[in-house]
């Protein structure tokens, strides 16, 4: 039997209760997971009338499973949507978590391609996942290259908490910066994004 579902279906907005439920499957999934390995998944339903059923789920389906506990563990909203799903600009901007003129402005650079509708602007939803994807790993990269600066300044990270180092790398970067001009001086730190030898 054949089943068909539209190519995007509304978000599941979690209440508190079902927050906290997801909160718990996810920790017992991932408990059995981890300490046992996965066999083969299936589903388990309580049916009307006592009745129980098993319904086998391929591996991929379980791992999606996860990813979704894992949001409603967080009060997100889920859904779900096919791949090659065209989303509008404000659906993009939130997956993205941007504001819409940020993400336009992406768009009319060609960072991200996209196609018109009349005047509106739809965007592949694999275009847009291979662009944060992108900025996933300059984020990584720009939080590596934060973290190689602390250590080299010998700020580390021993019972310092992490809200209060970046006030100390930008309190130290403006003391370094004023001080440039004096005899001996080194100049000032190199920002968040330069590398020191640029």
């Amino acid at each position: 039997m054949a089943v068909a579902l539209p190519s995007s279906i509304e978000p599941v907005i979690p209440t508190a209760e079902a927050a906290e439920a997801a909160g718990v499957s996810l920790r017992d999934l991932a408990g059995f997971r981890a300490s046992h390995g996965l066999r083969q998944a299936s589903l388990s339903l309580d049916l009307e009338g006592g009745q129980r059923a098993s319904v086998p789920i391929p591996a991929a389906v379980l791992e999606l499973l996860q990813g979704i506990l894992v949001q409603m563990a967080q009060g997100h909203a889920v859904t779900l949507v096919q791949v090659h799903a065209e989303l509008t600009t404000q659906q993009a901007a939130d997956l993205l978590n941007v504001s819409r003129p940020f993400l336009i402005e992406r768009l009319e650079q060609g960072e991200i391609p996209f196609r018109k509708v009349g005047t509106h602007r739809r965007i592949r939803l694999t275009d847009l996942m291979a662009c944060k994807h992108a900025i996933d790993q300059q984020r990584a990269a720009a939080l590596d290259e934060l973290a190689a600066q602390a250590q080299e300044l010998g700020i580390g990270y021993g019972g310092e908490s992490l809200h209060r180092r970046p006030r100390r790398l930008r309190s130290l970067s403006r003391s370094t910066s004023r001080s440039a001009d004096a005899p001996g001086a080194h100049g000032s730190l190199p920002g968040p994004l330069e590398r020191p030898d640029s």
